[in-house]
């Protein structure tokens, strides 16, 4: 199990590095307008994509281990689920390219023509939408080594189509979502040949009723934390420029670094979490101390983290994009918040409290919008990066209220406070640019003492 988790980590994060360094590259042949650009044309992308997979991914790995001891009954099953998620994908897309440019001309704010932008960027979404399920299928079969190969030929086939219609041909934000679409279909048809075996399994529709009951209930929590997510672009180019919309993309991208490390921690947390649970009110005793230690690991990341976004942003990208450098650290505050909400989740698991969750994912979003449409029109993207740092600070409070009811931790609730108040002293120093340096060696030093 650590070889197959360390090989996903591997490939994520060494895939995810190489994609910041070509995002170095690409601000200087991209201009901020055309960041906004490709970053509104893909959050329409997703969110299509999110609504056509319907969950099916995270059932189909459910019940393909319902159906292990029967090969042939599992094999039907995979295909069945896999065709029927084509035909989906499909029809959704089709229905998009048909209704897609009347809709944009209802929102005559909305900046960014159907075609080519949009429809590109859903051409890349419904390819990859495939691919992914191959991706999850090589999970579930326990081929680490496979589900590498597949992932970085993938990003080695798009980086090379943005490589030469951006940098190249200079084709501008047309270039990067053409370049993306062209990496999808190719990637798409990789994933159809080496999955053949699956898809031609024939089909059975009780495998798709089996399936479905398990996979929508999940749809509207992902459309929830996609809203959470993309959202403030929206808000942010009604009320401002393209250009601000792509300085705002650039700097959530980078403060998503953030992200990819608690993700990694998260994934190594929950099922430790469950085994040192069964050990009763001593294991309970043993997550406190862990979660206390763990907290403080995720702050430290954080402060780092926020301590050099300036200096990344100055040395790496072009000079365009500088006013990133006082935004990354607020994402980075906020997805610190979110990586102590991940991190407290396996607590409402195991009191079998789940519902709440859903509870606190719409509290969040609606605290976001109302964020976003109180501060963007006046503080602009400054606004939309404290609007989702706030949310997601709501977010982590709400659940932590609540998961320390149904499955209480026990752990110093001082230190903790004293580490997200460096934290947020961390954060006002890099708002008023003060040297970093200085204040690292500082930060580090208390927090080695807590």
């Amino acid at each position: 199990m650590l070889v197959g988790s360390g090989a996903y980590a591997t490939t994520n994060f060494a895939l995810k590095a190489v994609n910041f360094l070509l995002i170095t590259l690409f601000t200087r042949y991209l201009s901020p307008g055309d960041y906004g650009t490709i970053s509104l044309a893909e959050i329409v992308a997703a969110t299509l994509a999110t609504c056509s997979a319907l969950g099916l991914d995270a059932s189909m790995r459910r019940l393909y281990f319902h159906y292990a001891d029967q090969p042939e009954v599992q094999r039907k099953y995979v295909s069945s689920v896999l065709r029927f998620g084509f035909l989906v994908t499909t029809v959704m897309a089709a229905l998009a390219f048909l209704t897609g440019p009347y809709l944009v001309r209802l929102a005559p704010h909305f900046g960014v023509p159907f075609f080519p932008y949009i429809a590109l960027a859903i051409g890349a979404a419904a390819a990859n939408q495939i691919v992914d399920y191959r991706l999850s299928l090589y999970q579930s079969e326990q081929r680490p080594l496979a589900f590498s190969m597949m992932a970085t030929a993938a990003f080695l086939m798009t980086a090379g189509s943005c490589l030469l219609l951006v940098v190249l041909l200079r084709r501008g934000a047309v270039g990067m979502l053409t370049g993306k679409m062209i990496g999808a279909a190719g990637s798409f048809l990789v994933a159809f040949l080496v999955s053949r075996s699956w898809w031609m399994g024939g089909f059975d529709s009780k495998f798709v009723r089996e399936t479905l009951p398990m996979a929508l209930p999940i749809l509207p929590h992902m459309l929830m934390a996609l809203g959470l997510i993309a959202a403030d672009r929206f808000i942010l180019q009604y009320y401002r420029s393209l250009g601000e919309v792509g300085i705002y993309s650039v700097a959530y991208t980078f403060g998503m670094v953030m992200y990819l490390v608690t993700a990694s921690i998260s994934q190594a947390w929950s099922p430790l979490f469950y085994d040192v649970a069964r050990n009763g009110k001593e294991g309970q005793r043993m997550l406190g101390r862990m979660f206390s230690g763990l907290s403080l690991l995720l702050v430290a990341i954080a402060v780092f983290g926020s301590l050099i976004a300036q200096d990344v942003v100055a040395h790496f990208l072009d000079k365009r994009y500088f006013p990133a450098a006082w935004l990354i650290p607020w994402i980075i505050a906020g997805y610190l918040f979110h990586a102590l909400y991940g991190i407290l989740q396996p607590s409402l698991l195991q009191a079998r409290r789940v519902g709440f969750l859903w509870i606190v994912s719409g509290v969040a979003l609606v605290a976001n919008l109302g964020l976003n449409f109180l501060w963007v029109p006046r503080w602009g993207m400054y606004g939309a990066a404290w609007a989702t740092a706030a949310a997601y600070m709501i977010e982590a409070a709400l659940l932590f209220i609540y998961a320390q009811r149904v499955y209480p931790l026990q752990f110093s609730r001082i230190r903790l406070a004293a580490a997200l108040a460096l934290f947020g002293g961390v954060l006002w120093v890099t708002q008023v640019h003060w040297q970093s340096w200085r204040v690292l060696i500082f930060a580090a030093t208390l927090l080695g003492s807590l």
